[in-house]
């Protein structure tokens, strides 16, 4: 049990800072965002604030609640997305708490988590230590494609957002693998009698 907390904790550590180095030196982990100023950001941000109800996640354009034909409703839908423009918007309208500590702690605890669930799977493998550094490696493969890939497909997000995605996991959860491979080492088969 020992070696599965530290492997959670090395792991989650792991992540965590190549998260810090995806993001901040590489821009991996942001590529396809803009995070410069809009022209009009100041209107937009008033709109949003006069016209939007509550905090929440929205899709633009909405579904318009007053058809109640749903085919109609949607062929009307569909014209308006693909025409454009779409906007996937998280609204906070009493700001956001950006205390960074905060943050980087969230972000700390759920990699450690995360780290956890890979070091459970670990223990049950009988393989080889690349084997092994493999398997860690292509959950965040699987992290991706389980919601990442949606982001991209579903919700219009740009396809270098999805690739930068993509890599940060592949990338972050190989390295974690590495050491938490090394930390989590197979059981021996019980001597048959």
């Amino acid at each position: 049990m020992a070696r599965l907390l530290v492997a959670s904790i090395a792991g989650g550590l792991i992540v965590f800072i190549w998260g810090f180095v995806s993001h901040e030196i590489l821009s991996i982990g942001s590529m396809g965002m803009h995070m410069d100023k809009l022209p009009g950001e100041t209107e937009i941000r008033s709109t949003l604030a006069d016209h939007v109800p509550e905090s929440g996640l929205y899709y633009v354009p909405g579904m318009d609640a007053s058809i109640t034909d749903v085919a109609a409703s949607q062929t009307e839908w569909m014209e308006r997305v693909n025409s454009g423009p779409v906007a996937f918007l998280v609204v906070q309208k009493n700001g956001f708490d950006g205390n960074m500590a905060v943050l980087m702690g969230a972000e700390f605890a759920t990699s450690t988590v995360a780290a956890l669930v890979a070091s459970l799977v670990l223990a049950g493998l009988r393989c080889s230590y690349l084997c092994r550094v493999a398997v860690v490696g292509s959950l965040g493969l699987f992290a991706w494609f389980s919601y990442g890939a949606s982001e991209v497909i579903w919700y219009g997000f740009p396809n270098e957002f999805g690739l930068g995605g993509l890599l940060d996991q592949v990338i972050g959860w190989t390295l974690a693998g590495i050491v938490m491979a090394a930390i989590v080492r197979p059981r021996q088969a019980p001597a048959s009698a």
